[in-house]
């Protein structure tokens, strides 16, 4: 084996450091694991050799993290805008059918005999009390 090739027993010894670099970008033990994994995969198919191996796999891990992270970024990003999309829809919807009520109580109120309406209208958009109407 040359001398830039990696063995499995050498990647392995430096998995705390490694770890240690996809902490400091994704700040979670499951991230973590899942970026090791993503870079034990690269690994396996990897054929070419390098010459500075540990500053190599430390690159390698840091890309790693940092595309985790993005992706993460722009996942939540999404999630946050298609939340806020189905707010709006909903108060909207809420709103429409606010109004078509009010719409609704107002045309029977409208069609009340004068003194009736007159009374509903004192008493709930005027806002007097009973006993001053």
């Amino acid at each position: 084996m040359e001398d830039s090739e990696f063995n499995f027993s050498e990647i392995q010894a430096h998995e705390a450091w490694l770890r240690s670099i996809a902490w400091r970008v994704l700040g979670n033990s499951a991230d973590v694991d899942d970026v090791l994994q993503d870079f034990w995969l690269a690994e396996l198919g990897r054929s070419e050799h390098v010459e500075r191996k540990r500053a190599w796999l430390g690159k390698v891990i840091r890309n790693l993290s940092i595309s985790r992270a993005r992706r993460q970024t722009q996942q939540q990003k999404l999630e946050n805008r298609a939340a806020r999309q189905e707010e709006i829809g909903e108060s909207v919807h809420a709103v429409v059918e606010k109004i078509s009520l009010y719409r609704y109580l107002l045309e029977i109120v409208l069609e009340l005999e004068q003194h009736y309406r007159e009374v509903l209208l004192l008493r709930f958009a005027r806002g007097f009390e009973p006993i001053e109407i």
